[in-house]
């Protein structure tokens, strides 16, 4: 137990942990790091699973025009931007917006990415964005917010074609931590909260490609062990429901 202490205090000391404001306000302390650290998280995830294959879907996306906005929402220091900017074709196609609540993740995108890319300090949680967007990506950030519920609701308020969610859960290794991840909490889902999800955002669309990465080891001793979830939505297109007296199309 006292090593365990340790270990939180250790953790806590980081400044890693997501901290929720009384106005509801949540910013991941990490990205508040010097330049050269979060230089070292971009290079070191440029080839991130599944922002790779959301990239790959939405290259050969039909829905889409040879032009089109997309809207990253916590976009860190810039992986997916630095992504985009190499990738043979689509660097040419997306006019990108990246938003975020650090300042330092904020600046370091704003002086190395050139072009049609712009970044901006917006919470979600708490203001409007006022322009609709082709693509709408949220990476990596519902499993840190409380009433993340309430977030997909107003970026689905936007009327994207495609909506994506990129997501961590944990593979529960300890009976303590087999409890349904509570959505009115700040901490990462677990895995058994996935069907949850998957039933919520299925109830958006009937067009929802789902690719599950499978269980990977984990360095962090609150949880060992955890799976990296995507979800892509097809949102533009009608939706064909099953009746009593057969197909309908909406």
């Amino acid at each position: 137990m006292r090593a365990q202490a340790g270990r939180l205090r250790q953790w806590l000391r980081t400044g890693l942990l997501p901290r929720l404001s009384p106005d509801r306000q949540v910013r991941y302390l990490g990205w508040d790091a010097p330049a050269e650290s979060l230089d070292e998280t971009v290079n070191k995830h440029l080839d991130h699973p599944a922002k790779a294959l959301a990239l790959d879907w939405l290259e050969r996306e039909p829905l889409l025009t040879e032009k089109f906005t997309l809207l990253d929402i916590g976009c860190g220091p810039g992986v997916l931007a630095a992504m985009i900017e190499q990738h043979p074709t689509l660097k040419n196609r997306i006019s990108y917006t990246g938003i975020d609540q650090s300042e330092p993740a904020l600046e370091r995108c704003r002086m190395t990415y050139q072009g049609d890319f712009r970044f901006l300090k917006i919470n979600l949680q708490t203001e409007q964005i006022p322009e609709r967007y082709d693509v709408v990506m949220i990476s990596e950030v519902i499993e840190h917010l409380p009433y993340y519920r309430e977030v997909i609701e107003s970026t689905l308020a936007l009327k994207p074609r495609v909506f994506v969610l990129t997501t961590f859960g944990v593979i529960p290794g300890l009976r303590r931590d087999r409890l349904r991840w509570n959505e009115k909490h700040q901490a990462y889902m677990n895995s058994y909260s996935f069907a949850r999800l998957y039933e919520y955002l299925r109830g958006k669309t009937n067009q929802i490609w789902v690719a599950d990465f499978g269980t990977q080891d984990f360095t962090r001793y609150w949880f060992p062990r955890k799976t990296l979830l995507v979800f892509y939505l097809r949102l533009a297109e009608k939706r064909t429901l099953w009746a009593q007296q057969g197909w309908v199309t909406q």
